[in-house]
């Protein structure tokens, strides 16, 4: 955690495309704490930073932005502003650093410690946080974003409105191709634009990329990542959250919890005046029920801040869940309003066409407008060919006008008849067509190295001297066919050719499989090698799609060529690398051996291969051996959907309880991905409907959790215990409530769930609605008699998990029905204290005026003012001094208030406390005295103001004895000088440590412990143990 001087950004931070966002900004001085007005208070992570740095007036220094912070290096502040540059060798620097000390580069200025610890840290907790590099999606977006295209967008009343009005949430929704990343850029680029100069207002954005070798960005926890590292960019340090999460989790050896996360990224978001937050393709994440959740929870939590933008695909699952968002704009790239696109592209090209005359443009101009029907892919190709035939005058240009292919079917084929190298092109435009995913010019190129010229009885293979020598000769080879579109609006070509479909996908099946056959030893496919194969991760996971889309004899015939090579004994390292390229498998672990893989059965239920299960049964496979991800072929089969595979395992004598994998059974994995009539098909085998195994504890619990209505009434039909216990949720009815089921919360209500059972981390399904902010369910559930004031675990009760999570008409709701407001437990005490922990202001101030009171005490952190004082909210500790809270109240981990502002480094409200009577010498808590902590922490203003405010230097008490001692321990020059100054004992006996002399020697780490040995040594410090009466 680094804070600097109050300063003002003038230039926001950038992405030059290349990686995560960096410091280009400029900041001014705008009015630094008191006597020191250029002096910087560096407050950082215990484990790591040295001491504090005063600056002198009139120096310099330069700030190096290293993945997304700026860091100071070497050198003093100047007088009054200082710019931030990017160094592009910055990784190497640190590691000359770290290898040695000696670089005379760095030894020539002073205290030098504790800004190259800054950094470090700064790169190590980037490092730690792993956010994956969106702005590559990005930057290729606005590559092919061409200049005037989208306005129509941008100028729209319902864009206009999302920017300027925060709690709004935007969906821009669309079909596949129809430009909605294209879109998303533009509104990308048009709010970093808008955000210059306003450094109190974030952004962040987000590409998922479902198709993408990068796995990380089809992920909810990918999104919460890479959004927090943008977002703390923009900020002048390390966010506190940030350096909090980073220190709870053991100073980055371990990964926290998705929830503390998300809390982090909510906190930093809270930090902003306002911010926008833009995700694109939200129906490509592969858990996009838990990013819709997100949404749900943080736009009810950041009332008059947040700006949501989501683009996607109108999914039905994603329709309804944004459309019951109270504050949802929705425009749809259908309406029409995109053609202005289309003419401005047809403009540009014509504009650069010599040959044709003004009249003649205007004849082109007009027929490329009325049958591009939308599709940019059309118009390129149409431009190109218009070009390619040299028509000599108007006669033979209209002539050609009025023959113009009416689609894309038309084109292609005309174009592939001419061509010199119609094999391969052939390759490559049923790859382009009906591939699942865009391919580079470099992957294309790899689908020419499958040898096809092969006998009959001879299946394809791959073939090194068939690899094309440059990725480029791709495009040579299908020149008229692959060429760049600017602003490419991709229009999936399978929409307009329907030609030769299932000869295509047995083409690309077969080049995936002599592709991955190739891989036939233990160690063809490892993280070093993965790149030279760039077709592999694609075979692995879409060749069985594209086996499943081959129809009639071609599929027959496909499908007995993979159960003829699988069959092979050889199969099983193929197996095995196929489960590595997909991602099931680590690539590096080198523990492999031939028995950790799954068993072939289990591949082929999985890949939904119904004749390869039935010879690999016929031939004696064991229906119930484990391995996998499911661990068995039935559970496999279950989840992925394949009821004839499913079906057959089961008349084969597949152990229809077999337990293991993720879901525990197979009936839960088919209840958890809503597939009906599989869930049929196995209770009618004998399935047990109460069986409790896996995460989410029974079927109907994971039913419940993912809204799947029909199958929960089916399982109940069946016999489910409503109120079975177990997994993560505890009950089916917490589960429904905890995710906003309302439909399934009312049926298991009317079955007779237990309204008060407890489970989850919530504790009943009250609080779990509460918590989340269902008040439909919420109300639902006081209605049918829900214990209003019931305790759970963390949250306490209902009241307090509504304030904490910020939801005011369920608060509301709940103090109307009776709910006490000064209940105690849960983590946080009472509801008032909850409220502050969250900075939910609204709500603390309805708890007070409902008569809330105001000096309870209870949970972690004593009382409202100390939680609102350790999390920095200022407006709610002045709301509670207002109501009479005692400045002075003592308890909690902090002792006082005083103490966890000084700790936690909240200037402003440590003065307001001292203001208000705070009493400075309290001794309690963890490190003693408010003095202690602001030394241990090395917030040297509060030092000096604890001190100007005559806080006695030599108290004793705490974790490390006195703050002389607690600033010795954590190397805080500055902060040792300052006490020295005022008269603290330099051998004071006690602490963890004994005397300040030791304590700094307890960590030494170098120059910056020489300089506070050496000071202390100046003032008398003892090398001896000193008398102790």
């Amino acid at each position: 955690m680094i804070t600097r001087g109050k300063r003002t950004r003038t230039d926001s931070s950038e992405s030059d495309g290349n990686g995560p966002l960096k410091k280009v900004a400029r900041f001014e001085d705008a009015g630094a704490s008191s006597s020191s007005g250029h002096a910087a208070t560096v407050r950082s992570i215990k484990h790591v930073f040295g001491s504090d740095y005063k600056a002198s007036q009139g120096s310099t220094f330069n700030a190096i932005g290293i993945s997304g912070t700026a860091t100071m290096v070497a050198g003093h502040f100047i007088n009054g502003d200082y710019n931030v540059v990017h160094d592009g060798g910055v990784q190497d620097r640190v590691k000359g650093i770290q290898d040695s000390q000696k670089s005379s580069q760095f030894l020539s200025f002073e205290g030098l410690a504790p800004f190259m610890l800054m950094l470090i840290v700064e790169r190590d907790i980037n490092t730690w946080m792993a956010a994956p590099d969106t702005s590559l999606n990005y930057k290729a977006a606005r590559e092919k974003h061409q200049l005037g295209t989208g306005s129509w967008l941008l100028d729209s009343p319902d864009f206009k409105r999302w920017k300027d009005d925060p709690d709004f949430v935007l969906w821009l929704r669309g079909g596949p191709g129809c430009g909605k990343t294209i879109l998303c850029s533009s509104s990308i680029e048009n709010i970093k634009n808008s955000c210059r100069g306003k450094p109190s207002v974030g952004y962040a954005y987000f590409f998922f990329d479902g198709t993408s070798e990068q796995s990380k960005l089809a992920s909810h926890e990918s999104f919460v990542r890479s959004t927090i590292m943008q977002l703390s960019d923009q900020v002048d340090g390390i966010p506190p959250a940030l350096g909090e999460l980073y220190d709870n989790e053991h100073h980055g050896r371990s990964q926290p919890l998705l929830t503390s996360l998300e809390d982090t990224l909510l906190r930093i978001l809270q930090s902003f005046c306002g911010a926008y937050i833009v995700i694109d393709a939200l129906d490509e994440c592969g858990e996009r029920l838990k990013v819709l959740k997100w949404i749900r929870s943080v736009t009810s939590r950041t009332s008059g801040l947040l700006h949501l933008m989501v683009t996607s695909r109108p999914e039905p699952d994603i329709k309804n869940r944004l459309r019951s968002l109270p504050n949802l704009l929705e425009i749809d790239t259908a309406d029409g309003r995109a053609s202005d696109d289309i003419r401005r592209y047809i403009e540009v090209c014509l504009s650069e066409v010599d040959d044709w005359t003004e009249s003649q443009k205007e004849l082109v101009r007009i027929a490329l407008i009325n049958g591009a029907a939308g599709v940019f892919r059309w118009v390129a190709l149409m431009i190109h060919e218009l070009l390619s035939d040299h028509c000599l005058n108007t006669s033979e240009l209209q002539n050609r006008l009025r023959s113009l292919p009416k689609d894309l079917n038309e084109v292609y084929t005309k174009i592939i008849q001419r061509s010199t190298r119609r094999a391969d092109v052939i390759r490559f435009l049923q790859w382009i067509i009906f591939g699942k995913r865009d391919f580079t010019a470099r992957k294309l190129a790899e689908v020419a190295s499958i040898n096809f010229d092969t006998s009959p009885d001879t299946l394809p293979f791959y073939d090194t001297n068939r690899r094309y020598e440059s990725p480029d000769h791709v495009l040579r080879a299908c020149s008229g066919l692959v060429i760049e579109v600017k602003p490419t609006i991709q229009i999936s070509p399978t929409t307009y050719i329907r030609c030769n479909e299932s000869i295509s996908h047995r083409a690309i099946a077969q080049t995936c499989l002599a592709y991955l056959f190739q891989f036939c030893g233990l160690e063809s496919v490892t993280t070093t090698n993965l790149a030279s194969f760039p077709l592999a991760l694609y075979a692995a996971r879409q060749c069985a799609s594209h086996i499943t889309s081959i129809r009639g004899e071609d599929m027959d015939s496909t499908q007995k060529e993979f159960i003829l090579q699988l069959a092979l004994p050889s199969t099983n390292c193929v197996l095995a690398n196929w489960s590595r390229s997909y991602g099931t498998i680590d690539l590096d672990d080198t523990t492999i051996k031939h028995q950790n893989f799954a068993p072939s059965l289990y591949y082929a239920s999985t890949l939904g291969l119904t004749p390869l299960v039935g010879k690999l049964i016929d031939n004696g496979a064991d229906l119930n051996e484990l391995g996998g991800k499911w661990d068995t072929a039935l559970q496999a089969a279950s989840h992925e959907n394949h009821l004839e595979i499913t079906r057959l395992l089961l008349e084969k004598g597949a152990d229809v309880n077999a337990s293991g994998g993720e879901y525990g059974t197979a009936l839960q994995a088919a209840s958890y991905r809503g597939h009906l009539e599989i869930v049929r098909l196995l209770l009618e085998k004998g399935a047990d409907v109460n069986a409790a195994r896996g995460t989410y504890g029974t079927a109907l619990q994971v039913a419940s959790y993912r809204g799947n209505l029909e199958i929960a009434l089916l399982l109940v039909e069946k016999g489910a215990d409503i109120n079975a216990t177990g997994g993560m949720f505890g009950t089916a009815l917490y589960a429904a409530s905890c995710w906003g089921q309302l439909d399934i919360v009312r049926l298991l209500l009317e079955k007779g769930a237990d309204i008060n059972a407890t489970g989850g981390q919530y504790g009943t399904a009250l609080q779990a609605a509460s918590y989340e902010g269902y008040l439909e369910i919420a109300r639902l559930l006081l209605e049918k008699g829900a214990d209003i004031n019931a305790a759970g675990e963390k949250y306490g009760t209902a009241l307090q998990a509504a304030s904490r999570g910020g939801h005011l008409e369920i608060a509301r709701l709940l103090l109307e029905k009776g709910a006490d407001i000064n209940a105690t437990g849960g983590a946080y005490g009472t509801a008032l204290q909850a409220a502050s922990r969250g900075g939910q202001l609204e709500i603390a101030r309805l708890l007070l005026e409902k008569g809330a009171d105001v000096n309870a005490t209870g949970g972690a952190y004593g009382t409202a003012l100390q939680v609102a004082s350790y999390r920095g909210n200022l407006e709610i500790a002045l709301l509670l001094l207002e109501k009479g809270t005692d400045v002075n109240a003592t308890g909690g981990v902090y002792g006082t208030a005083l103490q966890a502002v000084s700790l936690w480094g909240h200037l402003e409200i440590a003065q307001l406390l001292l203001e208000k009577g705070a009493d400075i010498n309290a001794t309690g808590g963890k490190y003693g005295t408010a003095l202690q902590a602001a030394s241990y922490m090395g917030h040297l203003e509060i030092a000096r103001l604890l001190l100007e405010n005559e806080a006695d230097a030599n108290l004793r008490g705490g974790e490390y004895g006195t703050a002389l001692q607690a600033a010795a321990y954590t190397e805080r020059f500055e902060i040792v000088k300052l006490l020295l100054e005022k008269g603290a004992e330099v051998n004071a006996w006690g602490g963890k440590c004994g005397s300040a002399l030791q304590a700094a020697r307890a960590t030494w780490r170098g120059k910056q412990v020489e300089a506070i040995v050496q000071l202390l040594k100046e003032h008398g410090a003892l090398e001896m143990e000193p008398d102790v009466e």
